[in-house]
């Protein structure tokens, strides 16, 4: 479903603000477009012609609000749908120029060496990529490949439905062996405000240190920023996440018994537990109890 084109003036044009019976060409392939809709089917674009190797047509609709959602929020005359770098031969979703900022939006699975050669390609021509991934196929309990690649980059989750209704958010998880063990309610990020962390700012949490460790780059109320002010405005969140990680690191979190995240960890502890029985303990015990029969004598 198309749900933007431009006119014959070079405008961009949303299908809700177009007219029936006027030519309109595809971003992409340039292709003659039309409008189409009606009472139960919303109003988009379609190409007079099949042009199977345009990307526009095969494109889901959650994807083109999450485009166009993000076009309405960032800065006007800055940013670009469908942006081409033919030395690279890709076509970018969203492109910030001025912050060098790409923006993937990726609905359907995508493999572990696509996502590598996007984000090496879009590198050498000085852009980062940051990858929105929809939570219908991304954000489950089971994590893709292209979830594990992405570790240590910027990638946020969005919810965006057919609709259009929705935003993008970050959120604190605990993941451990391909499975996200545990999840808090999502951070709605605002994507027009970007930042880059200091290395001189240390998280005490293990998973924004992971974040930190391939790209220092952030959005204002993610989990890093959130992270950074958490004493001013979202101390109950942080605390939360700190708690679980813990719960965790000990092996006591969720679906755990008894049983270490870390054997060497409950080892140590049990053998300290042992030594401070032995030797503490047990002798105060007996010091006690012969202060006891002496009195009684």
């Amino acid at each position: 479903m198309q749900l933007y084109a431009f006119d014959i003036d070079g405008a961009l044009v949303f299908a809700k603000e177009a007219l029936r019976q006027v030519d309109y060409f595809c971003p992409e392939c340039k292709g003659l477009l039309h409008l189409r809709g009606g009472l139960h089917r919303q109003n988009h674009f379609f190409h007079l012609e099949i042009t199977p190797a345009c990307r526009q047509s095969g494109k889901s609709a959650e994807h083109l609000h999450t485009q166009l959602y993000m076009l309405n929020l960032l800065p006007e005359n800055e940013c670009f749908l469908e942006r081409r770098f033919p030395e690279i031969n890709r076509i970018a979703d969203v492109a910030w120029e001025s912050r060098k900022i790409i923006f993937e939006i990726q609905c359907s699975p995508i493999s572990v060496d696509e996502i590598q050669q996007r984000n090496q390609d879009y590198f050498s021509v000085g852009f980062e990529v940051v990858w929105i991934l929809h939570d219908k196929r991304f954000n489950q309990r089971l994590l893709s490949g292209a979830e594990h690649c992405l570790h240590g980059l910027p990638h946020y989750f969005t919810n965006i439905c057919e609709s259009g209704e929705g935003f993008v958010y970050d959120q604190f998880s605990w993941v451990e062996k391909g499975s996200r063990l545990h999840r808090m309610e999502p951070l709605q990020i605002d994507v027009t405000k970007p930042n880059r962390a200091s290395f001189q700012k240390i998280s005490s949490l293990q998973t924004i240190r992971r974040r930190l460790t391939k790209s220092t780059l952030y959005f204002s109320h993610d989990l890093i920023d959130t992270y950074f002010n958490w004493n001013l405005l979202y101390h109950e969140y942080i605390e939360a996440a700190q708690k679980v990680e813990v719960q965790f690191f000990l092996g006591v979190g969720e679906g755990q018994q008894s049983k270490s995240v870390i054997p060497w960890l409950s080892s140590l502890l049990n053998n300290i537990r042992d030594l401070f029985s032995r030797y503490v303990v047990r002798p105060y015990k007996l010091f006690f109890q012969m202060l006891l029969e002496r009195a009684c004598k």
